[in-house]
């Protein structure tokens, strides 16, 4: 007896999982709702496609250079981007630093200067035109990078394979 209670317990669980995993139990499923879940699916497909479409799309991804006391003093040394990349110097050293591009130095156009960073803190340009950047640190001028900027990339749509008007020949 105690077995067949044991078994029964059993076959209601077994019977439980089947009712959870019916294709029936699924709004997208129900009986009298196939516009619904049509409209459902689309939804949640052209969502994916969005989700994806912006993970290529300008300005997705960051340039990350990090600062330290050994050289490399800015890792990577020379860094490439896109100018519709944002750029972040994080600095990981137990000093204050600056990102100061070179034309600052010279009396030039002054590109960017960060200012003072201190340790476990950061400094950020949201994008900069396409060119090479030589820069340094004005507190500790031997260390110094290059920053090589891109022109922008082409947009999300172009990067999935798909061509406007004016793009038949390509």
């Amino acid at each position: 007896m105690v077995t067949r209670q044991r078994e029964d317990v059993c076959c209601e669980r077994l019977q439980h999982r089947e009712i959870l995993v019916t294709p029936s139990k699924f709004p997208l499923f129900k009986k009298g709702s196939d516009k619904m879940g049509v409209a459902r699916v689309v939804g949640w497909f052209l969502g994916i496609l969005l989700v994806i479409a912006s993970g290529v799309s300008n300005g997705a991804s960051w340039i990350f250079i990090t600062v330290q006391t050994h050289a490399p003093f800015y890792s990577p040394a020379k860094a490439t981007a896109f100018a519709d990349q944002p750029i972040q110097w994080q600095n990981r050293s137990r000093m204050i630093h600056t990102v100061t591009a070179d034309g600052c130095r010279r009396g030039g156009y002054c590109v960017f200067d960060s200012g003072p960073i201190r340790p476990g803190a950061h400094y950020t340009i949201s994008a900069l035109p396409s060119g090479v950047y030589p820069y340094h640190c004005s507190i500790h001028p031997f260390m110094q990078g290059v920053l090589v900027v891109k022109p922008a990339r082409l947009d999300a749509v172009a990067s999935l394979g798909f061509r406007s008007a004016g793009q038949e020949g390509l």
